[in-house]
């Protein structure tokens, strides 16, 4: 067994009576900190659920855009198609038109 000094044992003393304190202190004031942070969770939590429904609502708008975008192409090819169609209907009875007019001057 090794023997302790007077002074080493002081000093043990005194480094117990510190951590005494601190801790005592932290049993005071450390509730504080606790509040602090689990506030500061609370504000976290709400945010990142007002972050949610954001995100998820301009999800949806931005699927819905989309959708208008798709069918407004599709009925423009629809569009042009019906126009292409009535185009070369109408040219054809003109050109129709034309050749028999052209038989009868030459026939």
């Amino acid at each position: 067994m090794t023997e302790v000094t007077r002074g080493e044992f002081d000093m043990l003393k005194e480094m117990v009576s510190i951590s005494n304190i601190r801790m005592e202190s932290i049993d005071n004031h450390g509730t504080r900190g606790v509040a602090v942070i689990q506030e500061q969770v609370t504000e976290l939590i709400k945010d990142l659920t007002e972050l949610k429904v954001t995100s998820e609502s301009w999800q949806t708008k931005h699927g819905e855009e989309h959708k208008t975008d798709l069918r407004n192409r599709i009925t423009g090819r629809r569009w042009l198609i019906g126009m292409g169609v009535t185009g070369i209907g109408a040219m054809g009875g003109l050109i129709a038109l034309v050749l028999q007019l052209l038989s009868r001057v030459h026939g």
